[in-house]
C-alpha cells in the first residue's frame, strides 16, 4: 500500500510538472509576453498571458555563493566564507510587465546544488543543497545544507546568472 501511495504521489508530481509551460526553461523571454497580439483576421486580441498582470514560468540558471554564513557546532560560533560555492539551480521565478509591457523578474524561489570552487579537484565535502529566495534579477538569500562535514547549516548571498 505505501508503495502504491508513493508511486502514485510521483505521477501527480509528474503530471503537474508536465503541465508547466516549459518553452521558457533556458534563454530569454520574448519581449511582446505581456503585449496585445493581432489575429489572423486583423482583430486586436490577447492571449491568455497579457491578460494578467503577472506569469510564473520555470528558468534553468547558475549560482555563484558571494558570501556564506556557516554555524560553527563544536565553538558555537559564525565564520563567514566569501566565493565559496558555484553550481546550476532551477527557478521558479514571478514576472511582471513593466511600463513598457516587458517582462520583469520581481521574485522567486529557487533550489540546486552548490559545488566547491576549485574545478581541478572535486572535493565532495564542499557539495551542498541549497534552497535560495530571489529578491530581484541577480541577488538572492538562502540556506544551505553540507552533506558531508560536521558544520551543515549556512546562510548564503548569492549572484545568479541565466542560461
Amino acid at each position: 500500500m505505501k508503495r502504491l501511495i508513493i508511486v502514485l504521489s510521483f505521477l501527480f508530481i509528474v503530471a503537474g510538472l508536465s503541465a508547466q509551460k516549459w518553452d521558457y526553461l533556458y534563454g530569454n523571454l520574448p519581449d511582446n509576453l505581456f503585449k496585445p497580439v493581432k489575429s489572423v483576421d486583423g482583430l486586436q486580441t490577447i492571449d491568455r498571458i497579457a491578460k494578467s498582470n503577472s506569469v510564473w514560468f520555470f528558468k534553468l540558471n547558475g549560482n555563484i555563493t558571494a558570501l556564506e554564513v556557516v554555524y560553527i557546532k563544536s565553538t558555537k560560533t559564525f565564520e563567514t566564507k566569501t566565493l565559496s560555492g558555484a553550481g546550476p539551480m532551477i527557478s521558479l521565478r514571478h514576472y511582471k510587465p513593466d511600463a513598457n509591457g516587458e517582462a520583469y523578474n520581481d521574485f522567486g524561489i529557487g533550489a540546486g546544488i552548490l559545488l566547491g570552487t576549485d574545478i581541478n579537484k572535486m572535493d565532495m565535502t564542499s557539495m551542498k543543497a541549497a534552497v535560495n529566495l530571489e529578491l530581484i534579477k541577480y541577488l538572492r538569500i538562502g540556506y544551505a545544507y553540507a552533506f558531508n562535514t560536521e558544520n551543515h547549516h549556512s546562510i548564503l548571498l548569492n549572484g545568479t546568472f541565466d542560461f
